[in-house]
């Protein structure tokens, strides 16, 4: 249900007292997490989608992130590599003079 003076009606949690809760004009519904999480894994499943953490969908992704990052670096250090691409300027410095006192 929605009012003039309200936002779209949804579920909000409240952690000091540990329920989800929603407020209409008319009535509350109160729902305690152990309900709440069963039927959202539930109403995940009907959708294909398995409930996990945000640890368990992040953390894979952080590994491999942490992988590219670690073989860009190799590849930003392979000079050798740079050096025989196609397109990539390479400009000799000149030898400083030394001179001794």
């Amino acid at each position: 249900m929605r009012t003039a003076s309200r936002a779209p009606l949804a579920l909000g949690w409240i952690a000091s007292q540990l329920h989800w809760i929603a407020h209409t004009d008319n009535e509350s519904i109160y729902v305690d997490a152990v309900t709440y999480h069963r039927c959202l894994k539930e109403f995940l499943a009907s959708q294909g989608i398995e409930w996990k953490t945000w640890t368990q969908y992040m953390s894979p992704a952080e590994a491999a992130w942490v992988r590219q990052c670690r073989a860009e670096k190799r590849l930003q250090a392979d000079l050798d590599f740079w050096r025989s691409v196609p397109g990539v300027q390479i400009v000799q410095k000149k030898q400083a003079k030394t001179t001794t006192r």
